[in-house]
């Protein structure tokens, strides 16, 4: 009976099959770190990679695992693991607003992930002048920054084979005309921005974007959620200095676009640590800086000695890996073992129902049984609940982690969540993360500077990363600061900027033509004479080195 009722699930889940298996992927490889993007909510498919030992793994794998139950009690569930036979928990593509549905068009032409890097940039805005003369340059020398899929942008089909949706929010970017419309010509470039928070943009950044309803579902089982995701990536340089040049960051933005209210519902990361050699491992979590980590269990990483099957290892110089959720709380943290190490009670293995993924996801074990304090976190007969496996210091001998628990080697992966508990439709959720690598911490028990270091992160997270080495950012030099008299100006206007070193002044129409460019103005003040410009609105750039300073302006008779 059970083998017949998984043969009815399997054909019910393909006969809902709308879209191929999505096969793209991109590299962030511009610091220490390379890691594999992909647009089927996994990641690090290539490992999680630390270039300066060699290009040691220090994850096997990571994805986004999100669900909740709907008013007749079914569970709706994405919950993408290993990438195996190409089964999948989601499509790419972004949803119709309306419909919350998707159509194997729009999933074979989002196929594939959008980057590029600050020096890209940085270069497409010194030949912007050039470009708004010549726009087709500007397509054939920087398609990456003409063909980004944001809102609006005019150029996007002389890049792609397809065209944008209309009226709909996709990748970010930095509006300088405030207009609401990526026009490149006028200088709006990608940037990541993040809720609350200042646009900026790193050295590199990758963007995609996926749902859960094109897929089948064929891993979890679960029913199809209705959720779009865009997923923006990025890193900083290796001269950005430690921490932030052993870090890339990940932020999945989820859009609901389903119907039903759904209850209980959870947002979270599933990660399989392989620190190096994954025979000896130590996992733990720290809920005061939602962070949760892996570190080597013994002083040398590899078993025996610094060997490990043929797998690299960082030998001596162990480290330690954190995951860190920037901009939400860490409601909930589990790990579960593979059957086939060692052997671990069967409510503690890997999910196969729908039920079991969400247990997980809501820290609970794969029974349902509740995570309790102490050993391993499963005893029936233990009645003290834990939202959290291993919070404390694993150097605190008092405390609650895998080194006092003094646990044999298992091969465990990790679930941490958040709880939104009530999804309405039209609910955005977002879980901005940072992804960090802490080298050459001696062990065993010991953390090291790491948990300093994430606090550093956090800090920067909670700045819009201002002052971070290379990041640029409009913000950093206040729009306020620059005075305009008059605006509405009629033959003339003054432009008072103060202290701020001025490289160039440009003004553009609402179509993106260039009316006005002078560089290396007057300092403090500069007078611009109006009296042949048209009735109208202005976007007016001021060009400083840590960015464009955007002011409307209009100019009436």
């Amino acid at each position: 009976m059970g083998a017949l009722c998984c043969g009815l699930l399997v054909q019910q889940l393909s006969a809902q099959t709308l879209c191929p298996f999505p096969k793209s992927s991109a590299d962030l490889d511009i610091n220490n770190i390379k890691v594999r993007i992909s647009n089927s909510g996994d990641l690090f498919s290539a490992n999680f990679s630390y270039i300066p030992a060699g290009g040691v793994g220090s994850i096997f794998a990571a994805s986004l695992w999100m669900g909740g139950t709907d008013t007749a009690g079914d569970i709706k569930l994405a919950a993408m693991g290993y990438r195996i036979s190409n089964r999948t928990e989601y499509a790419a593509g972004p949803l119709d607003p309306a419909t919350g549905t998707t159509n194997t068009f729009t999933c074979g032409n989002w196929d594939r992930l959008f980057g590029t890097t600050k020096i890209r940039i940085d270069s497409f805005l010194d030949n912007l002048p050039a470009f708004v003369a010549n726009p087709q340059s500007a397509i054939e020398q920087f398609p990456d920054i003409m063909g980004w899929p944001a809102t609006g942008n005019p150029h996007f089909s002389d890049v792609y084979d397809f065209t944008l949706p209309t009226n709909q929010g996709l990748a970010p970017f930095i509006d300088t005309n405030l207009d609401g419309i990526y026009s490149p010509l006028v200088g709006d470039v990608p940037a990541v921005m993040l809720a609350g928070k200042a646009p900026f943009i790193p050295d590199q950044i990758l963007w995609c974007v996926f749902n859960d309803v094109g897929a089948a579902h064929s891993l979890s089982g679960g029913k199809s959620i209705g959720m779009e995701i865009q997923l923006t990536s990025w890193a900083f340089a290796t001269q950005s200095g430690a921490p932030f040049s052993n870090t890339v960051f990940t932020s999945h933005k989820a859009i609901y676009r389903g119907s039903d209210v759904l209850s209980d519902f959870f947002i979270g990361i599933w990660t399989d640590f392989d620190l190096g050699c994954y025979l000896d491992d130590y996992i733990g979590s720290t809920p005061a800086s939602n962070t949760f980590f892996a570190y080597n269990q013994d002083p040398v990483d590899g078993s025996p000695g610094t060997s490990c099957n043929g797998v690299p290892t960082f030998g001596t110089e162990t480290p330690v890996q954190t995951a860190t959720f920037l901009n939400t709380s860490m409601d909930k943290f589990i790990s579960f073992n593979s059957p086939e190490f060692g052997s671990p009670s069967p409510g503690t293995t890997d999910p196969f129902l729908p039920v079991e993924y969400h247990n997980y996801l809501t820290g609970r074990w794969r029974d349902s049984l509740s995570l309790t304090v102490g050993g391993n976190g499963y005893d029936p007969s233990n009645s003290i609940p834990a939202d959290f496996i291993f919070p404390d210091d694993p150097a605190d001998p008092a405390g609650w982690s895998m080194c006092t628990a003094n646990l044999s080697f298992g091969d465990r992966r990790t679930v941490a969540s958040h709880k939104i508990g009530e999804l309405i439709p039209g609910k955005v959720s977002e879980l901005t993360m940072a992804w960090t690598l802490h080298p050459n911490i001696a062990g065993p028990c010991n953390l090291g500077n790491a948990l300093q270091e994430v606090t550093d992160i956090q800090n920067a997270y909670d700045n819009s990363f201002d002052g971070v080495s290379g990041v640029f950012s409009p913000v950093t030099i206040l729009s306020a600061v620059v005075k305009v008299l008059p605006n509405p100006a009629n033959d003339a206007m003054v432009l008072d900027y103060g202290q701020l070193k001025i490289a160039a002044i440009r003004c553009f129409d609402m179509q993106g033509g260039l009316i006005f460019s002078q560089n290396n103005p007057n300092a403090g003040k500069q007078t611009i004479n109006t009296a042949a410009w048209p009735v109208g609105n202005y976007a007016l750039q001021l060009v400083t080195d840590n960015g464009i300073v955007p002011v409307r302006i209009a100019v009436v008779r």
